[in-house]
């Protein structure tokens, strides 16, 4: 009966934490189209109002100027697209970390990722939509630029999505540059698998080295990303900034409420969950924790 009783509760908690993922998948999708409705409205209102009409006109920009004279005048054009190849290959290659080496972990990290990264993306539509500011470059033409009017800002997003429609002036914050620090930091904590089938390549010292290598190849990604898109002058160096700062702040945030069980991310990771980190239960023995934090890997950050 008690074994019986057991397996509910199991069933019952990881079905609540499957409610909490999907959840989390629901609120990025509802953050993503907001963003998107308030960089076409924004859109709109900048060009209405004249500020992305003087196409010539940006600000000067000191991290594009050190760029430009390190890798020469012709960088730009010898790196084209690899902002996008290096952040969809730091994402998938993620994602495809934790599938593999988290096995018993993977809801609470996609619901953790999900969540990062729908937070950022909220402020980047609240500040779009409240400052507009000059495109990061000069350009001739909305063909070779690509940036539209939107004529329906509810429609735009899935244009901005399928048609690859661009706006005419600054979206603030990088994106690519958050995703690429905030998985650098998720390598960087959970560097170690926990997957029972790649247990016995952790106790090792050699081969902790060895996983230590991938969190390491990540962040040397970080300033070649910045590099790329200041080179293709995609954003200013203040965008960078932000979503490096906005990367680490929501991170380590995560890392608290988790903690503490409260807040947002403590919601969605209760205590009760089995997901949870075991170092983190309050019945967890001494033994256990150690145990933990050996497979687990959290000497990084």
């Amino acid at each position: 009966m008690c074994l019986r009783g057991s397996h509910k509760v199991h069933d019952v908690l990881k079905d609540a934490q499957w409610f909490r993922y999907i959840l989390a998948i629901i609120i990025l999708i509802i953050v993503l189209y907001f963003e998107g409705v308030a960089m076409a409205y924004t859109d709109n209102r900048a060009q209405n109002q004249g500020v992305v009409t003087n196409k010539s006109f940006y600000l000067a920009d000191l991290g594009q100027d050190i760029v430009r004279d390190v890798f020469g005048p012709n960088f730009q054009h010898r790196v084209k697209g690899f902002n996008d190849y290096v952040t969809v290959s730091v994402v998938i290659a993620t994602v495809i970390f934790i599938l593999i080496c988290h096995v018993g972990q993977r809801i609470r990290l996609f619901t953790r990722y999900a969540l990062c990264v729908a937070i950022l993306y909220f402020i980047r539509g609240c500040l779009i939509f409240t400052t507009v500011s000059p495109q990061a470059q000069y350009y001739e033409g909305d063909d070779e630029h690509g940036c539209h009017y939107f004529d329906n800002v509810l429609y735009a997003p899935f244009q901005m999505a399928f048609n690859n429609y661009r706006t005419c002036y600054d979206t603030f914050i990088s994106g690519h540059m958050f995703n690429v620090v905030f998985s650098a930091l998720l390598w960087s904590r959970y560097y170690l698998p926990t997957s029972p089938f790649l247990q016995s390549c952790t106790r090792v010292g050699l081969c902790k080295l060895i996983w230590l290598f991938f969190p390491i190849v990540i962040w040397i990604l970080v300033p070649w990303l910045a590099a790329f898109i200041l080179a293709l002058q995609l954003h200013y160096t203040t965008d960078l900034g932000i979503a490096t700062v906005l990367a680490f702040l929501v991170f380590f945030l995560s890392l608290r409420e988790v903690k503490l069980c409260q807040g947002l991310f403590g919601w969605f990771e209760p205590l009760d969950s089995i997901y949870r980190d075991r170092d983190h239960r309050r019945d967890s023995s001494v033994d256990k924790n150690i145990q933990h934090n050996d497979a687990v890997g959290y000497g990084m950050v």
